[in-house]
C-alpha cells in the first residue's frame, strides 16, 4: 500500500481530461444547486478502459496521497487555502518539485484485521536523519518515551529512506 506522484502514465493533457469529466460536472453542479463551494475536495480516481471513475470524494486531505502531493507542493499550502476560502484561488499556477516522491504505508501485522497494539517502532531516529526522508506517523502512539503502534496503518516513509520498520511483535 503506497503512493508515488507524479504519475508517470498519465501526462498534462491526460490529467486535464480527468478534470474535464469529474471535477468540471462537480462544480457545475455546485453551482446549478446553489453551493458555494470553497476548500479541498480530493477525488479518489480510478482510470478504466470506459474512462475515469470516481471511487470517492473527500473534503479533506487523502492519506497516503497527501504525503506524496505536498512532499512536492513548492507553493505555501497556507496562501493556497487562504486564496481558497477568499475564492483567488484560480489565477495562482501550482508549482510541483520535478522530482519524484514515494511513500509506503507500513501498516501493522494483520491489518486489515485484527491487529495488536503497543509495538515498540525501531529505526526511526535513523530514518528522520536520513536526506530527502520523511518518516509520516499515523497510527502510531508515545508510551513510556517510545514510539509504539496505536493503529493498522502505523507509518508512512519512502522505500529508499532504508527504514525497515522494525517493531517488536510485528510491522
Amino acid at each position: 500500500m503506497g503512493t508515488y506522484s507524479p504519475t508517470p502514465f498519465l501526462n498534462e493533457t491526460e490529467l486535464a481530461a480527468v478534470a474535464r469529466a469529474i471535477l468540471e460536472p462537480f462544480m457545475r453542479g455546485c453551482v446549478a444547486e446553489g453551493i458555494d463551494y470553497r476548500g479541498l475536495l480530493y477525488p479518489g480516481v480510478m482510470l478504466t478502459k470506459a474512462g475515469p471513475k470516481v471511487l470517492e470524494f473527500n473534503a479533506r486531505f487523502g492519506d497516503p496521497e497527501t504525503q506524496v502531493y505536498l512532499t512536492r507542493l513548492e507553493n505555501d499550502l497556507v496562501e493556497l487555502l487562504d486564496a481558497s476560502v477568499s475564492g483567488i484561488l484560480g489565477p495562482i499556477e501550482l508549482k510541483w518539485d520535478p522530482r519524484a516522491a514515494v511513500c509506503v504505508v507500513m501498516a501493522s501485522g494483520g491489518y486489515p484485521g485484527s491487529y495488536s497494539k503497543g509495538n515498540v517502532i525501531m529505526g526511526l531516529d535513523e530514518a528522520n536523519a536520513r536526506p530527502a526522508t520523511k518518516v509520516f506517523h499515523a497510527g502510531t502512539a508515545s508510551k513510556e518515551g517510545q514510539t509504539v503502534t496505536n493503529g493498522g496503518r502505523v507509518l508512512g516513509s519512502p522505500p529508499w529512506s532504508g527504514f525497515k520498520g522494525r517493531a517488536n511483535g510485528g510491522l
